[in-house]
């Protein structure tokens, strides 16, 4: 009985210690420990339409350090399920000392009914070299 325990015992420890290194492995592999951005810390999207349809848009950018990005460009696409191209324009990004961020706002008065989605592309630059190109969306409905 005692040789059985043991043997339990070894094969639980073995097994234990091989699971451990493969999600080691397993996560170096998919570089999940890497950092996500170049110059930034976060962005965000935010599409909001009120009841009369009026769509308003907010696109925000953080970026790690006040050096790491010099400017930012921001373009939003604002389409409507059927297809519809209501809004596709490119903005300068405001930088905000309130807020320590970049900050494009816009709004539209829509005339359709249905569901909106928000593309934002962002490319960042330093020193004139863009640094990083980055994409989010939102999406709400009139």
């Amino acid at each position: 009985m005692r040789k059985a325990i043991i043997t339990v015992c070894i094969l639980t420890l073995i097994l234990s210690s091989f699971s451990m290194s493969f999600a080691a492995t397993a996560g170096e592999a998919t570089g999940v420990e890497q950092l996500r951005f170049v110059g930034t810390l976060s962005h965000t999207e935010s599409l909001s339409i009120s009841s009369s349809g009026k769509a308003s848009m907010l696109a925000t950018l953080i970026p790690k350090s006040e050096t790491s990005i010099d400017e930012v460009e921001v373009t939003i696409k604002l389409k409507h399920t059927d297809g519809t191209t209501v809004l596709n324009k490119t903005y300068d990004a405001e930088w905000s000392d309130t807020y320590f961020q970049f900050r494009v706002t816009d709004s539209k008065k829509l005339t359709k009914t249905g569901l909106y989605t928000m593309s934002v592309t962002y490319k960042c630059y330093k020193n004139g070299s863009l640094i990083e190109t980055l994409t989010g969306s939102n999406s709400d409905t009139y």
